[in-house]
């Protein structure tokens, strides 16, 4: 997630992470602290262990790409909210065009 510091987000990690227990999945989520570096570090570092989906909330729209591009390659489905990516192949993406 793009940042923890908004309670807007703070909400949505704990709800996320209820209803992921509630069924039984294993969820990770990890706090970008408003840092594109850092986002794209942790995105990185997730794809390398081949989860069954990247679920991303991006700091940015076009500095994201490069993790999605990379999720892409390894097969694994991508969905974003917020925030919505520049490029990259998204299953879905749950949000709203801000610039818009």
């Amino acid at each position: 997630m793009s940042t923890f510091n908004n309670p807007f987000f703070v909400s949505l990690k704990n709800g996320a992470e209820y209803e992921a227990k509630k069924l039984g999945y294993k969820l990770v989520v990890q706090n970008a602290n408003n840092d594109n570096q850092t986002e794209l570090n942790l995105a990185q570092t997730d794809i390398l262990k081949k989860p069954a989906v990247l679920i991303l909330d991006p700091v940015d729209s076009n500095a994201i790409v490069t993790a999605i591009d990379k999720a892409n390659q390894a097969g694994i489905p991508v969905f974003a909210f917020d925030r919505k990516p520049a490029g990259g192949k998204l299953v879905t993406f749950v949000g709203y065009d801000a610039i818009q």
